[in-house]
């Protein structure tokens, strides 16, 4: 009857380690779970982080462009105004020097009309002393 009984006692302790090996085990099972579930709604949390990010780094690189396109049309700008300010230097020089032809063109222009005068003037002294003679 000991062996009897004994039987009966080690069948249930077996079948409670097994009983509890298997609780242990839906518990880990229910963590893991649980833990799946928490990764997951990291990994989604992640991802809208990343749309928003690489968004942003599109909204950027737009804004990067338009101030590199911004920037190039100032250096041509900038170009522009160089040339034209060039142009305006070579204008100042040929006025100056037009300015300056004029003046000496002026000034034989007095001379030659001095010079026609005092002709006029001599030829008529030497016509009225041969008329006199």
């Amino acid at each position: 009857a000991d062996r009897h009984k004994s039987r009966w006692i080690a069948v249930p302790q077996r079948r409670v380690r097994s009983a509890r090996r298997a609780a242990a085990s839906a518990a880990e099972a229910s963590y893991a779970s649980r833990d799946a579930e928490a990764a997951e709604a990291k990994a989604k949390a992640a991802e809208e982080i990343a749309k928003q990010a690489l968004a942003h780094a599109e909204k950027l690189e737009r804004a990067t462009l338009a101030s590199d396109a911004e920037d190039a049309e100032k250096e041509t700008l900038a170009e522009r105004c160089g040339a034209l300010e060039e142009d305006l230097a070579e204008a100042r020089r040929l006025v100056a020097e037009a300015e300056r032809r004029a003046a000496e063109d002026a000034a034989k222009l007095v001379s030659l009309e001095e010079e026609t005068t005092r002709r006029a003037a001599s030829s008529e002294s030497t016509e009225s002393t041969e008329s006199s003679s």
